[in-house]
């Protein structure tokens, strides 16, 4: 069975004088400014291929992961509810639950569980720890960007193999869901 493996920097977090929100619209430093709740509702149509949103180069995740915000190994980890909010609402709309199993600072264990999965998987990640989950995914860094930019949020990593033990390729697919958001990938 064919894999592939879809990573996306989680959406919009607080800068400057935009302030973090709970779904609520409480204060939260940890959580996504509006901007970010809004690119996650409009993930939620991006992946669902029932949608005219959708686009045929991604397919439906069977699978999500998210970092861990309450788990912190080593010290390391964040506490960063940012990748969980972005993938939540596609979660509800697929009816999944996102698997919170690593925390940041754990992308080689989460890169080799990835590696031995089969099917349609969503990874939402902190940014600068993508490529440690990237890296081994590929075998080497050869190929992938060498640093995910601060300001891009518009991003999907795409790694595809036709059958476990065959190596991935990459490509990338620049979301257009958002004014602002690049035609260019990273």
């Amino acid at each position: 069975m064919s894999t592939t493996i879809m990573i996306i920097r989680h959406a919009e977090k607080p800068y400057g004088d935009h302030q973090g929100v709970t779904p609520k619209g409480n204060d939260d430093k940890d959580s996504l400014i509006v901007t970010g709740w809004q690119r996650a509702g409009a993930l939620a149509s991006l992946f669902d291929a029932r949608l005219p949103l959708a686009e045929t180069v991604l397919p439906v995740p069977a699978a999500l992961y998210a970092s861990d915000p309450e788990k912190l190994p080593n010290g390391d980890g964040s506490h960063s509810k940012r990748p969980l909010q972005t993938i939540t609402p596609l979660a509800d709309k697929l009816g999944l639950e996102v698997n919170l199993s690593f925390a940041k600072g754990e992308e080689a264990q989460l890169a080799a569980t990835l590696a031995g999965l089969s099917g349609h998987v969503l990874v939402a990640w902190q940014h600068e720890s993508i490529l440690a989950i990237a890296t081994p995914l590929m075998g080497s860094s050869t190929g992938l960007p060498t640093a995910w930019p601060d300001n891009r949020f518009d991003v999907v990593w795409v790694f595809q193999r036709t059958a476990l033990g065959k190596p991935f390729t990459f490509r990338q697919v620049c979301q257009n869901l958002l004014a602002g958001d690049s035609n260019t990938p990273i």
